[in-house]
């Protein structure tokens, strides 16, 4: 009997297989994505170009991304560059959550 595969978000496979296909001039792309567990995700793109009179042009990014969930919680994100770069996000959300005391008088 045969056994069929199914292929849940097909749409988006296709999609990422034709961003890496058309890779702008790039003669390798490499990809890594991983978690840190419940603490967040990182994911690692690494680029080599075509030669361009000898040597190639090498780029790297990272993006380290997380959603803590204590205290009302904190998203974070950060993305580094190979040109030294650095972006950084973060969303406090313990205030959304927090309540004054009842015997608190403002």
């Amino acid at each position: 009997m045969a056994k069929f595969a199914t292929f849940k978000d097909m749409f988006k496979w296709n999609k990422n297989l034709m961003e890496d296909d058309f890779n702008e001039g790039q003669l390798y792309t490499v990809k890594h994505k991983g978690t840190f567990g419940s603490f967040g995700d990182f994911e690692t793109n690494v680029k080599v170009g075509e030669p361009d009179k000898g040597s190639h042009k090498l780029s790297t990014d990272h993006k380290i991304s997380g959603d803590v969930s204590d205290f009302g919680g904190v998203k974070w994100e950060a993305k580094l560059k190979h040109d030294g770069s650095c972006e950084y996000k973060e969303e406090l959300r313990f205030l959304q959550v927090s309540e004054a005391s009842p015997n608190n008088h403002y």
